[in-house]
């Protein structure tokens, strides 16, 4: 299914609650970059325009990067 920048934007920010999660439009719309805050620590990532613009293709890469903010939270 495809979204637009805009959906893709909000689902990456809603995906890391209840961690601050910041994410814009790069590269004049090539990709979305992302940073999840998790306490004094940072995670950031990026996702192309291939990626976020399929819907279930953009779930599996969220489920990644949230396994690696959690590992943040625990000192990993």
């Amino acid at each position: 299914m495809k979204q637009s920048i805009e959906a893709a934007i909000q689902k990456i920010q809603s995906a890391f609650l209840p961690f601050r999660c910041v994410a814009e439009e790069d590269d004049y719309g090539a990709r979305i970059k992302f940073a999840v805050f998790v306490g004094e620590e940072r995670y950031e990532n990026c996702v192309s325009k291939d990626q976020f613009s399929d819907a279930v293709r953009l779930e599996g890469l969220l489920d990644s990067a949230k396994r690696e903010a959690i590992k943040l939270k625990h000192g990993g």
